[in-house]
């Protein structure tokens, strides 16, 4: 547990180090240090890396994944969380980038399922069916009727409107 536990609180629950460190000191007989608990996140990352691999194989695998990505900030710099998830897993990968390169290289060129996902661009390089986020969709159809009055205007747009609620 005491080497399991300090990875679950930084990783899942977004834990600075030393925060996590002072909680483990009241602990009896364990010490424990922010570098020390570094170490353990590395360490552990080696020993699933293989299982992680596993996740993308099974995932590109799948008939669905849906994919959604949000700012996740490492040592005062800007990441992106990314997560991939079908039915029986969720996938993480943290990535410098939200560029549309993500998801295409943990998908791969030859996923032949249906993507879940929002509106974003870096979605359009994934080849196959799409799905796309109805919470978005009223977002996408204002914004659309905004920019352009003909379309606000239109039986469409108000049938469309009228569908997502």
């Amino acid at each position: 547990n005491a080497l399991t536990t300090p990875p679950v609180l930084r990783v899942r629950h977004r834990m600075p180090f030393r925060q996590i460190a002072r909680l483990l000191r009241g602990l009896p007989q364990l010490r424990v240090s922010p570098g020390g608990i570094v170490k353990q996140v590395k360490r552990l990352a080696r020993w699933l890396d293989g299982r992680y691999q596993d996740l993308v194989r099974r995932m590109r695998a799948g008939e669905h994944v849906h994919v959604d990505e949000t700012g996740w900030r490492i040592d005062g710099k800007n990441f992106w969380l990314w997560a991939f998830t079908d039915p029986t897993f969720t996938l993480y990968h943290v990535d410098e980038s939200r560029g549309g390169r993500v998801p295409l290289n943990l998908l791969g060129r030859a996923f032949g399922g249906t993507v879940g996902c929002d509106f974003y661009s870096a979605y359009n390089g994934i080849k196959g069916p799409k799905q796309r986020c109805l919470t978005h969709l009223p977002r996408e159809l204002t914004e659309l009727g905004e920019a352009d009055r003909s379309f606000a205007d239109c039986p469409l747009a108000r049938k469309l409107r009228r569908w997502c609620r």
